[in-house]
Order: C-alpha cells, then sequence, then structure tokens
C-alpha cells in the first residue's frame, strides 16, 4: 500500500487559553491507510522514518507513506534500526529485521527461526535495543541478542519492562522489581538502591548528569543521588503524578520530552515546563505511546490515534484563538515593549518579548475592525473602521475621523508627512512642532476606497481599488490634488478588476491578479504576463532586509538574492498584508484563527542535512526480476525491461518539497516542478540512461545509471551478423542490379537501333512516296506535254492537208507530203512511248507485269491504252496519243475491256486503278 501525502500545518491552543507553541503536523491513520495507534518510531540512515503499527511496519520518507505487513500479519510492536540499514521489527511471536535489495525494495528476514518455536510462540516483542554491535530484542518475558550472525538468549530470568542504555550502561527495568544491570559476558546484578521500586512500574530511565532519571507510571519521576532515589523537584513532576507517565527520551540539545497517558507530552528545558503539548493545543490525541528524536531533531509523537510530529527547532510560533478571544488578525507591531494585535474585534496587547502563559488584553476604546499596526517616529498609529488613533500607553486617542484607514506611508523626501489610503480617497497627516502627528488634509481628485499604496516617485503612487482596479496617480507637489489617473483593469490586460494586488520590483511594476502576476508596461499602458511558471503565482512581500517572500496558496517561499531560503508551510489569511515585519528579522503571519511568529529569519535557512535520493526502483516486468543485479553504482535489467518506476526522496518533513527530474538520454530540459515523488518511464529502449532529480530546496541532484540490457538478436554480435548479411545482401543485390541494368541497357539499345532502323524505313519510304509524287508529277506533265504536242502536230497535219486541198499546186505537193511524213513520223515516234514507259514504271512499277499476267492475251497497244487509262486520262486526251478519233478510242476500250473480262456495270478505270 502507499500513498502520496500532503503535509498540513495544525496551530495550537491550550484548554485555559490560547498559547504559543512550535509547528505540529498531524498524520492520521487515513493519511497513511493503516491502524491507529503506533508503538514504535525509528529512522535509518538515509532519514526515512519507520514506525510499528497494527497491520505491519510503517515507512515515511516526507512524501510517501507505503506499509510492510508482516510474514503471518502480526502487529509491528517495536522498530529500531543500525547504520547499515536494517529495520529491526518485533510482534508477536516474531522478530527479525527488513532491508533493502539492490532496487531499494525492502524485504524481511526472520530471525525468530533461529531459535526454538516454543521458546518465543507466545511471546510477543516490545522493546528492541541497538547497541554497538548487537541488536537486543526483548519481551515481558525473554531477550534474545543477535550479533548479526547468530542469535543467543540473555540470562535474564524475571520479568522486565525494556532494556535501556544509560551512560554506557545496559539497564533492564524489572516489572515491580529493582533495576539490573547487564554486565560483560552477559552477567546481570541489581542497580544499588533500585529495589526503591519494588513496588512501582518504571517506564522510563534517562541519562542524568547526577546518575539517573527514572520515570514511574504513577509516583513520576526520581533522581538517583548516590545509591538513593529521591523525587524529582520539578514543577512537572505533580502533572506528570497526574497524567501517568508512558515514555520519556532526552533530546540532543538536553531537554526532555516526556509523553503521557492522558495528557499529551511536556517539554522541559532546564526547570521549567517550555511546551504543554496535547490534544486541545495541536495534537491528535492526548495518549503517548512512543517518543523519537530524529536526525533533524524534530520530535515524532507515536499516538493511540496517529503520529503527530512536534518542530521543536523550528523558530516559528503559533497562536491559535480556538475560542475567538481576538477574532481574525489584520496588523501586528511592537512598542514599548508590548506586542500589539489588530484584528476585526480590536486592538490587543500583550508583553513583548513573550511571557509564558500570558493572555491577550483588548485595548480600551479600540473595538472594531482594525487595518493597520504601524510605527512612525516612535509613536503607533492605527488605521481603524472609524478613523486613524493614535495609541499612547494604554490609551486609544483619535487623530482623524476620516473613516477607513486602510493604509500609512511616509512621503518620499519628506519624512514628516504621511499618506494613507481610506474608505473614501488619500488622507495627509503631518508632525507639528513638538513630533505628534496630526490630520492634515483630504487629497483632491479621487474619492474612492484605496486599500493600499506603493510609491514610484516622490510624485508617482500606485493604489489599489479593492473593488474595481488599480491606480496610477500623479500628485501635485504640495499633495494637495491629484494632477493625473491612469486606470489599470480589464482593458488593459488583468484577468480581473477586483483582488488585485501591487508590488515593485526594481523598476518594474507587478500587479496581482487571480492568482497570476502581470507586469506593467509604460509605454503601451498594458499588462503582459510575467515569466513566471506555474497555474498559481505567488503574491510578494519584500522586508526592510531585502528577504522577498513568494506567498503561495499553501506555503510561504523566502529568498534572498534570487536564491530560496526556506520554505514555510502555512495557510495565510486572504487580506491584502497578511505579512507584518515587526522589527528587523521578526515577522507575524496573519492565519485564519491566528498567527505564526517567525522571530528569526537567520534560522530558517536550509538544512543541508537534506539528502535527495532515488529511493526505489520497481520494475513492473515481474517475471524476470531475478535477472536484475547491481554493478558499479549501475543498476543492470535483463532484456524485455519495458517499464520502470523510481521513487525518489528527501529527509524533509517539516516543509513541502518540489521535484523535478530528466532522464538524460532522453530528455535535455528538466520537467516541470511537482509534489510528486515518483515518475514512471514506460517504452524503454535497450541501452544505458541516467535519471537526475532535483529539489526546490537547493541545487542538490540526485542520479541514478541503470542499463537495459537487448535481446539476443540486439546484441553487437548479431548487429554484426545483421551488418554482414545486409552487406552480402547488398551485394548480391546490386550484382542482380547490375546485371538488370546491363540487360535494360541491351534492350534499350537494341530497342533504339530498332527505332533508328524504322525511322530509317520511315524516312526511306516518305522519300519513296515524296519520288514517286514526284515521278507522278513528271509522268502527268510529261504525259500533258506529250498530249499537247501530239494536239499540235495533229492540228498541224490537218491545216496542211486543208492548205493542200486548197491550193492544188503540185509542184509543192512534194513539200506538203514530206511536211506531213515528218508530222506522222513525230506522232508515231516510240521514242516519246518509251519516255512515257519508263516514267509510268517508275510509279507504278508492277502495273505491266501484273496486266500481263493475269491477261497474257492484252497487246502493247492495249497496255498502252490501260496505261493511260490508269492514269484517270479522258478519251478526248488519250486520243492525240494513239493518234486517233476519240470514237476509235471508245472502241479500243471496248475491246480492252473484253478482254479483261468486265462485266457491264464494272468500271474500267477504277478496275485499272485498283491493280
Amino acid at each position: 500500500m502507499k500513498t502520496t501525502i500532503c503535509l498540513f500545518l495544525i496551530f495550537c491552543s491550550t484548554y485555559a487559553f490560547a498559547a504559543d507553541v512550535p509547528l505540529i503536523l498531524n498524520f492520521p491513520a487515513k493519511t497513511y491507510q493503516a491502524s491507529n495507534q503506533i508503538w514504535s518510531i525509528t529512522q535509518d540512515q538515509h532519514g526515512i522514518i519507520y514506525a510499528g503499527n497494527k497491520d505491519g511496519l510503517l515507512e515515511f520518507d516526507g512524501a510517501n507513506w507505503e506499509l510492510h505487513p508482516l510474514p503471518n500479519g502480526q502487529t509491528a510492536r517495536a522498530v529500531a534500526s543500525d547504520q547499515s540499514g536494517k529495520i529491526y521489527c518485533g510482534s508477536y511471536g516474531e522478530f527479525g529485521f527488513w532491508q533493502r535489495n539492490q532496487l531499494g525494495e525492502l524485504y524481511y528476514t526472520s530471525l525468530s527461526k533461529k531459535v526454538r518455536r516454543e521458546a518465543i510462540r507466545k511471546e510477543e516483542f516490545w522493546h528492541i535495543l541497538v547497541y554497538k554491535n548487537v541488536v537486543y530484542f526483548q519481551s515481558f518475558g525473554v531477550m534474545y541478542q543477535y550479533d548479526g550472525k547468530k542469535v543467543t538468549r540473555v540470562p535474564a530470568y524475571f520479568p522486565f519492562m525494556f532494556i535501556k542504555e544509560c551512560n554506557g550502561r545496559l539497564l533492564i527495568p524489572a516489572i515491580r522489581a529493582p533495576i539490573y544491570e547487564l554486565g560483560a559476558k552477559q552477567k546481570v546484578s541489581e542497580l544499588s538502591g533500585s529495589d526503591f521500586f519494588a513496588n512501582q512500574t518504571i517506564t522510563a530511565l534517562i541519562a542524568d548528569p547526577a546518575g539517573l532519571l527514572v520515570g514511574t507510571s504513577n509516583e513520576g519521576m526520581f533522581r538517583q543521588k548516590g545509591n538513593t532515589f529521591v523525587p524529582w523537584e520539578h514543577p512537572v513532576n505533580v502533572e506528570l503524578k497526574r497524567y501517568q507517565l508512558n515514555k520519556a527520551i532526552r533530546l540532543h540539545d538536553g531537554r526532555l520530552a516526556l509523553g503521557t497517558i492522558l495528557n499529551g507530552v511536556f517539554i522541559v528545558k532546564g526547570g521549567q515546563i517550555q511546551y504543554h503539548i496535547n490534544q486541545n493545543n495541536g495534537l491528535q490525541n492526548n495518549t503517548i505511546l512512543s517518543l523519537f528524536e530524529d536526525k533533524k531533531q524534530n520530535l515524532w509523537l507515536g499516538l493511540d490515534k496517529g503520529l503527530d510530529l512536534v518542530a521543536l527547532h523550528d523558530p516559528m510560533l503559533y497562536y491559535t484563538d480556538r475560542e475567538g478571544e481576538i477574532g481574525s488578525i489584520y496588523a501586528a507591531a511592537i512598542h514599548q515593549n508590548r506586542l500589539f494585535i489588530g484584528s476585526n474585534q480590536g486592538v490587543f496587547f500583550r508583553s513583548w518579548p513573550l511571557l509564558k502563559n500570558e493572555r491577550y488584553q483588548l485595548l480600551p476604546g479600540s473595538q472594531g475592525q482594525v487595518w493597520q499596526l504601524k510605527v512612525f517616529n516612535d509613536q503607533l498609529l492605527c488605521g481603524h473602521n472609524e478613523g486613524t488613533f493614535v495609541i499612547e500607553g494604554q490609551q486609544f486617542r483619535r487623530i482623524s475621523n476620516v473613516t477607513g484607514g486602510w493604509w500609512f506611508v511616509q512621503l518620499p523626501q519628506r519624512p514628516q508627512y504621511l499618506l494613507q489610503g481610506t474608505y473614501t480617497g488619500l488622507a495627509v497627516f503631518r508632525q507639528d512642532v513638538a513630533g505628534k502627528w496630526h490630520f492634515s488634509h483630504q487629497v483632491e481628485g479621487l474619492k474612492e476606497p484605496l486599500q493600499k499604496l506603493v510609491f514610484q516617485s516622490p510624485n508617482e503612487c500606485w493604489a489599489v481599488n479593492p473593488y474595481e482596479s488599480i491606480y496610477h496617480l500623479t500628485l501635485d507637489s504640495s499633495y494637495q490634488k491629484i494632477t493625473a489617473i491612469d486606470t489599470i483593469n480589464t482593458a488593459d490586460g488583468l484577468p480581473a478588476n477586483s483582488n488585485l494586488d501591487v508590488f515593485l520590483k526594481g523598476k518594474e511594476v507587478w500587479i496581482w491578479s487571480r492568482g497570476q502576476q502581470f507586469i506593467y508596461q509604460p509605454k503601451t499602458k498594458k499588462c503582459l504576463p510575467a515569466p513566471l511558471r506555474g497555474e498559481t503565482q505567488s503574491k510578494f512581500f519584500r522586508s526592510t532586509t531585502a528577504e522577498l517572500f513568494e506567498i503561495m496558496p499553501q506555503q510561504v517561499r523566502i529568498k534572498k538574492n534570487k536564491q530560496l531560503k526556506s520554505v514555510i508551510n502555512t495557510i495565510l489569511a486572504t487580506h491584502y498584508n497578511p505579512i507584518v515585519e515587526l522589527q528587523k528579522g521578526t515577522y507575524l503571519f496573519c492565519i485564519d484563527n491566528g498567527y505564526a511568529l517567525l522571530n528569526r529569519v537567520d534560522a530558517l535557512e536550509k538544512n543541508v542535512e537534506s539528502t535527495l535520493r532515488i529511493k526505489k526502483i520497481e520494475s513492473l516486468n515481474p517475471k524476470n526480476r531475478h535477472q536484475i543485479y547491481r554493478k558499479g553504482g549501475v543498476v543492470y535489467f535483463p532484456a524485455g525491461t519495458r517499464t520502470l518506476r523510481f521513487v525518489f526522496s528527501l529527509d524533509e518533513y517539516t516543509r513541502t518539497t518540489l521535484f523535478r527530474y530528466r532522464l538524460k538520454e532522453e530528455q535535455k530540459q528538466w520537467s516541470g516542478w511537482s509534489r510528486f515523488s515518483e515518475r514512471e518511464f514506460s517504452s524503454l529502449s535497450p541501452g544505458r540512461y541516467t535519471l537526475e532529480v532535483q529539489h526546490d530546496l537547493n541545487e542538490q541532484t540526485a542520479s541514478c545509471s541503470f542499463v537495459i540490457a537487448p535481446h539476443w538478436y540486439q546484441t553487437s554480435w548479431m548487429y554484426l551478423l545483421y551488418f554482414l548479411g545486409l552487406a552480402g545482401l547488398y551485394g548480391l543485390l546490386n550484382r542482380v542490379h547490375q546485371r538488370r541494368l546491363h540487360i535494360q541497357r541491351r534492350k534499350l539499345l537494341l530497342e533504339k537501333e530498332r527505332e533508328l532502323h524504322q525511322q530509317r524505313i520511315q524516312n526511306r519510304n516518305i522519300q519513296l512516296q515524296n519520288d514517286v509524287l514526284n515521278k507522278s508529277k513528271e509522268l502527268a506533265s510529261s504525259t500533258f506535254h506529250l498530249i499537247r504536242k501530239n494536239e499540235a502536230l495533229l492540228q498541224i497535219k490537218e491545216e496542211l492537208i486543208r492548205f493542200k486541198a486548197e491550193s492544188g499546186d503540185r509542184p509543192a505537193a512534194k513539200h506538203y507530203q514530206k511536211m506531213l511524213r515528218l508530222v506522222d513520223e513525230h506522232l508515231g515516234n516510240e521514242q516519246d512511248w518509251q519516255v512515257f514507259e519508263d516514267n509510268f514504271n517508275q510509279v507504278h512499277d508492277e502495273f505491266f507485269k501484273k496486266l500481263k499476267s493475269m491477261f497474257p492475251s492484252i497487246t502493247p497497244g492495249d497496255l498502252r491504252l490501260a496505261a493511260y487509262l490508269r492514269m484517270n486520262l479522258s478519251s478526248k486526251e488519250i486520243a492525240p496519243l494513239l493518234h486517233l478519233s476519240i470514237r476509235g478510242i471508245e472502241n479500243k476500250r471496248y475491246r480492252l475491256r473484253r478482254k479483261l473480262e468486265l462485266e457491264g456495270d464494272d468500271n474500267l478505270v477504277e478496275f485499272l486503278m485498283s491493280l
């Protein structure tokens, strides 16, 4: 069982009247989640607290509680620790020790198994003493000692209460019998004169300079004088007889802590009772079952109902007004050896320095709401609901009727004047020639409630209206009127208009609103969020000695020169001025039902003995826990470890601590501050890691290195094998790839060659087509010229024949005949046909061959006609070429059709053109 707790303060008052007592922390059963009774308390070498409880051993590290049940669920009656870190435990029929393993987890080892079971079966071990190198386990009837190796019985065969070391002697008070001393070689001898206690029950033995103090349950305490014992002459002895002394210890500073059954604990210093702390003033219960002082001198009280801590060395004292005698505190001041308290009920006072058990007295006439008490020039002024007053001795004299004197401040460079914020604006006070303060006048220009005033320069003042906004005021040199007002509210970047505060940090103006700080920008007159961490940011208070108090909801953090000095765990009152500086180094903190008084701020320096450590590592993979080991400060986890939980602790029990962490290999930046003192990391990969942890009280860092082993397939050898395999596969694939590239290149070359060949063929075809086209053009042209030539020759021939017939000139007949013969020779010139045939064959190279092969009976004349028809010449165009008439051509066409075996509806020209 584990739970994380948040410390809270319980402030104190006596049954008769309130008193000033140290800080008390209560840890009820619901906090540590176990039974009420705390039987015994101890602390290990790391500062961790252990307590014996009905449910087992309780462990508390300042942040976490953890319960460790005993093997059979017995009650842990006694606990003690040694320097090795072992936590010894005694219970019913059982004793042994707890020890941490390499991960920081507690495990139990039984020592009672080394003795005969029947000897201890019904014995309950109530006390444990660690003395030198020997541990004594003691019940009321038997005692065993353990030297680290073996367990042996101590030969004390009488009923006894406990064993105690006093001044180097081991003393054993018997039950209603003398006190015995355990000497060398376990020899038991009676203490001289101790038969005086034969009929009493001894509950405490305390070493004393005179010899010995012996506490009894009903007769108080006795002091040893030589060989006799006499009643202890001390005021507390009367109380001890009345309330039944049960436990007693001497503290490191010499004081005594005396715990009773009926009325809490008494702290005795010298011849006086310094504190009496009981249920009426802070404890959870009046029955003290155990007492323990830790290494920081805090007193732990094991009660019949819970566990309490009393911070005896805390310099703060707490006053709680449980009966409402003085009311809620708003102001305080020290004047003329008196502490004055201003509350909602009036002004109260008591002596300063404080006197024990002195009650507060009401100052006559001061009844009502008090807002401020402050000393100016050795005069105590009181800002009151009814006006402003001067306190002179026990006189309460009014000096102003202006109601609501909220806030006084001396004017810069003019200490004889005071400026006051009231319900109705600003008021000015001045000193007369006798040095007495008197009301002077009200400042004109703003008649609104002003709760707090902060001067930025002699004529510039910031004023807080508690209900609406913040004002930046400029006053004239005589402070008679306000010359300029700048209003700062939600329109300028603030989240709210009410419950505001203002503070000067150097030359910057900081404004607090709804848990956030804003910095005022004078150029733009806007407010920008301050560069602070956290959802809730602190208010500020600065002392005259330069300490900066950061006021948080549940604590006050004190810094100086930007260094954290201390943290005070307290919840302050929510009004505007919860911290009052009474005098240099002395502060009063207003709380809801009283106050906390810090008399020496220097005593709040951080305790450098606090040790931050990573207490425990939890592996959430239980199957491989046996494979975990630690070597050289490094924790090694087996393969498969994915999730680890780290628990870190700081032995700081009176101050709330914040932690932050980083896993160096994965996080360069620190995490945010958190109260949680444990961190779980999941999905961790194999490798080496270093976890670093810090706390906010100083720069101390704790670290833990750990290694998560890889699986067999993640080892270096396997990665080498993977590399070689991948390299070989890469080589093979590269070779295959190169072969494929070679084949591809060949294919591309062949394809390109094929494309080039096709391109050449295509170009050749195009060239051929162009040649054919050109030949066709030439053929057509030559045919056209041949036709024209023959037509011309035929016309010439006709003209010659007609001319011959008309002239009838016989001598010229010879010449006519010659000319006709020349014309006929040119018309029947075979050379023209040969030229035509050559050109025709170039264009239609297969025409004649195909026609002859298809129709062997065709004549050359038919071929000539077919050629002309193939060129789509008309009968009129063919006639001159064949020296025939058109009719003759038609006859030749008819005969050709028959030879070509064409039907009547077949087109001769189309047939010839299709060949």
